[in-house]
């Protein structure tokens, strides 16, 4: 998701929101409709930058490292 973020990130004047799920949508559990969500909703009020947007957070790409224990992503 980073490596897909850093490319984007070459691209100027655009708000861009990457996300993803631990599970697929149609397992009990999932998040992705959560992140999803917030993901639609942060690109009505961003300044132009990639994003990525996991966990109810929503953080420009270069500012998040998944942690490896956990699997998460989480601001740096």
């Amino acid at each position: 998701m980073k490596k897909t973020a850093e490319v984007l990130s070459k691209m100027k004047d655009k708000v861009i929101v990457i996300t993803g799920s631990a599970k697929p949508e149609r397992f009990l559990g999932s998040d992705a409709s959560f992140n999803v969500g917030t993901a639609i909703g942060a690109l009505q009020s961003l300044k132009p930058g990639v994003y990525i947007a996991m966990n109810g957070l929503v953080v420009p790409w270069n500012k998040i490292l998944k942690d490896p224990e956990t699997g998460q992503f989480k601001p740096v």
